[in-house]
């Protein structure tokens, strides 16, 4: 398809996905497939924007098709953001998708089947790539929220203070912790199941589409939680590791897991 067959399809299908109006949405679209793109620009660009250059990719099936993204934003949203910013004096160049900033940190490299996951407040963001493409997108109802409620509920403690206790207690506890530690540790592990759960069915979803990932990366404030990458290997029996961007910070600054997401923001200039 031409790019202007492309977007009257692509306002078309949204609707089977979203109860509102395609009159009411912003919708765009993303070709993930860059082969055309990388003739132009070199085998090292790869550039994830609408005006990417047509492909036809085989699959199992040796159906002809490319892979494409679909996007969509209820239109009230993106023009509140756009005002708030035109009322600061400043000018809006793009709205940008998470899982987008993700890849420019964490996938653009990766060359096995990766799972980077960005463990939010209320939500969760899981990114599925391959040889530095994205295969996967998907937003799970479930975050670190969760983990704090839970200890401020139980422990009759404000929701910031369950923050802190989390972030100094371990998911598994060794044989020197206290007893204040062993309940924080016990609760945590209630808990997570909840946030497992979710990310194991997606991860299912993804075998059963012959994409298995070989390794999980993290991001996000709770992703700081001590033992998390231990407890998360013997739930899925696969390498975790908390991402590290390859940016270079100045002296002063080090990296803080919980601005993964806003620091690929900052990069879709310099990566696109």
């Amino acid at each position: 398809m031409s790019d202007k067959e492309l977007e009257a399809a692509a306002r078309f299908e949204i609707e089977k996905f979203v109860p509102i109006p395609a009159d009411q949405l912003i919708i765009r679209y993303v070709r993930l497939d860059p082969e055309e793109e990388k003739e132009r620009n070199g085998p090292k660009i790869k550039r994830f924007m609408p005006r990417s250059g047509e492909t036809k990719e085989n699959s199992d099936h040796h159906e002809e098709g490319q892979n494409i993204l679909l996007l969509a934003a209820p239109a009230a949203i993106i023009y509140q953001y756009h005002s708030i910013f035109s009322r600061a004096g400043m000018v809006v160049r793009a709205i940008d998708l998470k899982a987008f900033a993700l890849w420019r940190l964490f996938g653009r490299t990766e060359e096995d089947c990766t799972a980077i996951v960005d463990i939010g407040s209320k939500t969760s963001q899981l990114l599925l790539v391959k040889d530095g493409l994205i295969k996967f997108n998907r937003l799970l109802p479930a975050g670190g929220e969760i983990l704090t409620g839970y200890i401020s509920e139980n422990f009759g403690i404000s929701l910031q203070e369950a923050r802190q206790m989390m972030e100094e207690a371990a998911v598994t506890l060794d044989d020197q912790g206290d007893f204040k530690a062993s309940r924080i540790s016990n609760a945590l592990q209630e808990v997570l199941p909840e946030i497992t759960r979710e990310l194991e069915r997606s991860l299912d979803y993804c075998r059963q589409e012959n994409m298995t990932a070989k390794k999980l990366v993290l991001s996000g404030g709770t992703s700081k939680l001590t033992g998390l990458t231990d407890y998360l290997e013997d739930v899925f029996e696969l390498p975790v590791v908390v991402g590290i961007p390859p940016v270079e910070f100045s002296e002063s600054l080090t990296y803080d897991p919980a601005y993964a997401v806003a620091i690929g923001l900052a990069l879709r200039e310099a990566c696109s």
